[in-house]
C-alpha cells in the first residue's frame, strides 16, 4: 500500500513576498482530502482549516507557515515587507515550469524605469513592464536577482530588491 501524500501549501496569489496592507490566502492542497486542518505559523497552532486567509498584512504575519492533516507539511516562508517597492517569485520553482518575477511598487508613486537582473550575469530587461518571464527549461535560474526602479512622489529616489530562486526537480 503506497503511504499518503504530504499535504502541500498554496499561497493565492502565489509570491513569497508580499507588501504591508496587501492580502494573501493559504490553502492546505491534499488528495485525498482530509477530515481536519491545522495552520501553524512559527510553530504556533493559528486556524483550524483548509485555508487561512490575511485580509491586512502585518510585518509580524512574516514566517514560516505549515499545514498538517495527519502528516504535516514543508514550511513555507512567507515575508511581509514595508517599502515601496518588493521583487516577487513564486513559492515553489520547479524544473521545467516557467518563472515568473514581479516587480511591485506601492500603487502611490509613479514608475520611471525599470531594470531587472541576474547578480553576476546579465541585464533581463529594461523596460516599465513591472513583470518578467524567465524561462527555466531552458537554463537554470537558479540565482540571485535584482530589479532596480526609479520611483517619485514629488523626488525621484532609486529602490532595489532582490530575490534567490532555487529550482527543484519535477512538480509530479
Amino acid at each position: 500500500a503506497g503511504s499518503a501524500a504530504s499535504p502541500l501549501v498554496i499561497f493565492k496569489p502565489n509570491w513569497n513576498k508580499i507588501r504591508i496592507g496587501e492580502s494573501i490566502t493559504m490553502s492546505c492542497d491534499v488528495e485525498p482530502a482530509a477530515l481536519y486542518y491545522k495552520w501553524y505559523h512559527n510553530n504556533r497552532l493559528i486556524a483550524l482549516s483548509k485555508e487561512y486567509a490575511i485580509s491586512f498584512a502585518r510585518t509580524e504575519d512574516s514566517g514560516d507557515y505549515w499545514c498538517s492533516t495527519n502528516i504535516r507539511s514543508e514550511k513555507i516562508t512567507l515575508s511581509v515587507i514595508n517599502s515601496p517597492l518588493i521583487l516577487q517569485a513564486p513559492v515553489l520553482i520547479y524544473r521545467g515550469e516557467d518563472v515568473s518575477l514581479r516587480c511591485h511598487s506601492h500603487p502611490k508613486y509613479s514608475v520611471h524605469g525599470t531594470i531587472f537582473y541576474k547578480v553576476d550575469n546579465f541585464i533581463l530587461r529594461s523596460l516599465s513592464d513591472p513583470n518578467i518571464n524567465v524561462l527555466s527549461n531552458n537554463s537554470d535560474v537558479s540565482g540571485r536577482y535584482k530589479c532596480n526602479r526609479i520611483l517619485s512622489r514629488g523626488e525621484y529616489v532609486q529602490y532595489t530588491d532582490e530575490v534567490s530562486l532555487h529550482v527543484r526537480g519535477n512538480s509530479s
